[in-house]
């Protein structure tokens, strides 16, 4: 090593990080908050005026949510068959 007092350097890689993870927690929200606003109706262009992102953007991002939803929805549905299955076969009178 050099010598140099690297405090300074890791104070300011601490408040990069910290600043980073905000920004991501911040677009993430903003993200479902443009869902949430385009399935409640709210009309593409004003959510797009709102959030300076672009229509094409917006749409894939409510198809990535439908996308996302719709699988949660089919697991949920697989899981509670399953669970009918496994109550059926250990009670196959029930």
């Amino acid at each position: 090593m050099n010598g140099m007092d690297t405090h300074a350097l890791e104070a300011a890689a601490q408040r990069y990080k910290k600043a980073d993870d905000a920004l991501r927690n911040a677009r993430e929200k903003l993200q479902v908050e443009a869902v949430a606003a385009l399935r409640s109706g709210v009309k593409q262009v004003e959510v797009g005026r709102i959030t300076e992102w672009s229509r094409e953007y917006l749409r894939r991002l409510r198809d990535e949510a439908d996308k996302r939803d719709a699988e949660a929805e089919a697991q949920a549905e697989l899981e509670a068959l399953r669970q009918r299955v496994a109550e059926l076969e250990a009670d196959p009178d029930a």
